[in-house]
């Protein structure tokens, strides 16, 4: 089954209330990652076991949905229930169902 995903970068302060809101709103799967990944200005947090660890001060969000899911009016829904703009630089792409299993364990 193939699936599609949306990736957009916010302020690391409104990753968890958007994180929730678009997996309330049919999201199955949130990743999040420092927008600045792979620059000079990479951020690097650790978290100790039972501690939160601080938010990137950019961050990236891809959610991933089932192809025939409206993601774009699922990415609305997630902004106005979390009080968030929807963000301006959203990219839409498809994605082919994989052996997710395998994937994961080659990484």
């Amino acid at each position: 089954m193939p699936f599609q995903s949306l990736t957009f970068t916010l302020p690391g302060d409104r990753v968890e209330a958007l994180t929730d809101a678009l997996l309330a709103a049919g999201a199955l799967s949130v990743d999040v990652a420092d927008a600045h990944e792979g620059t000079a200005r990479e951020e690097a947090t650790f978290g100790e076991p039972g501690s939160r660890a601080r938010p990137w001060i950019r961050s990236r969000m891809t959610a991933l949905f089932q192809a025939a899911m409206d993601a774009g009016e699922a990415l609305a829904s997630a902004c106005r229930a979390g009080a968030i703009e929807v963000p301006d630089d959203v990219e839409h792409a498809h994605v082919d169902d994989q052996d997710w299993v395998r994937l994961t364990q080659n990484q």
